[in-house]
């Protein structure tokens, strides 16, 4: 403990990827670009990306290719935002997204939080979410990674960098599915790990079926819950970035999805703009635009820039706390074992 260090961990989202060290050194460059803008650069970073694309997409997308016919082409790499590049208004696509994430828990949840019309959120997820579409094919976890399917060999990808790191103080950014991959890892091994900061950007943790999946998961673990919880590892912080016009994390608001966990950490949604584009087309949903925004910029520096005896008093807190929560669950047990 005495040697607590403090290192950032990232996990992508779905789609096939540029090879790692490209992939991260985009990341990488995109955070410092962050920090420049607000005045807070940094000669280096302690930072670590876990990189699943391959499980998925076995051959890379290629940064050397230059036909744009070609499946390997890279369509939006990382790039520098020009000082003079002008700040896109909202358009009517904001509205139409917010106007669906109101709807969506309507049609598709019901009123104990299972899942309503399956077989359409089904045939969405196989059309337009294929990476997602593969991950569910299995719920389980493996520690051999030859003998399984693509949910438990990404898992354990992320779980083995987790566990090489949990004696650091971290702070884990997840984009896109890679939220859905941490909250998986996260809450299965709550007891594991210490998430100092977790941030997740464009993530899509607030649709139907993702609230539905681990709602039926925790209350197999938890009667009288009534809605899905934050894992019990993350503490005292979890910021939820999105812009208004991510096509992907339609719905923008996670803190009313997800209760607290037991040590009364909830999302904190922070509205930001996403200003990558690429040839005049914006993607609100790349993850470049979200790690160099002020408001991650912030949170990463504050991390960074706390000092060393505040990082072993807030380490010794949630430690404190943790035993007070494993007292608390080995007393219900025993309490029901003698009724």
């Amino acid at each position: 403990m005495l040697g607590l260090k403090k290192t950032i961990i990232a996990i992508h989202g779905l789609g096939n990827k540029p090879a790692l060290p490209d992939l991260e050194d985009w990341w990488i460059k995109a955070i410092h670009e962050g920090l420049e803008r607000i005045g807070k650069p940094r000669h280096s970073i302690p930072f670590k990306l876990v990189y699943w694309a391959d499980i998925l997409h076995p051959v890379p997308l290629d940064t050397r290719i230059s036909n744009k016919k070609d499946p390997l082409f890279e369509p939006e790499p990382y790039m520098r935002v020009l000082p003079d590049t002008p700040r896109i208004k909202p358009s009517f696509r904001a509205k139409l997204y917010r106007y669906i994430a109101e709807q969506l828990d309507n049609v598709f949840l019901n009123e104990d939080m299972s899942l309503n019309y399956t077989h359409i959120t089904d045939r969405i997820i196989h059309r337009y979410f294929t990476d997602l579409d593969k991950y569910y094919q299995d719920d389980l976890l493996s520690q051999d990674e030859s003998t399984v399917n693509y949910k438990m060999r990404i898992q354990n990808r992320f779980f083995k960098v987790l566990k090489k790191h949990r004696g650091n103080q971290i702070l884990l950014i997840a984009h896109s599915m890679g939220s859905i991959v941490a909250f998986d890892v996260l809450t299965a091994f709550a007891k594991q790990f210490n998430i100092d900061t977790f941030v997740t950007i464009g993530s899509p943790l607030g649709l139907p079926i993702i609230m539905a999946r681990y709602f039926a998961e925790q209350k197999r673990h938890t009667n009288g819950i009534l809605r899905p919880a934050t894992p019990d590892c993350i503490w005292p912080n979890w910021y939820n970035l999105s812009d208004p016009e991510d096509r992907i994390a339609i719905d923008h608001t996670l803190n009313d999805d997800y209760a607290p966990n037991r040590l009364g950490t909830s999302a904190q949604d922070i509205s930001v703009y996403n200003d990558y584009q690429v040839n005049g087309t914006r993607n609100a949903h790349k993850a470049y635009g979200y790690l160099r925004t002020p408001e991650m910029a912030q949170i990463i520096d504050d991390f960074l820039s706390r000092s060393r005896t505040d990082s072993l008093l807030r380490r010794s807190r949630f430690l404190k706390q943790r035993k007070t929560i494993a007292f608390k669950d080995f007393m219900n047990k025993f309490d029901r074992s003698n009724k």
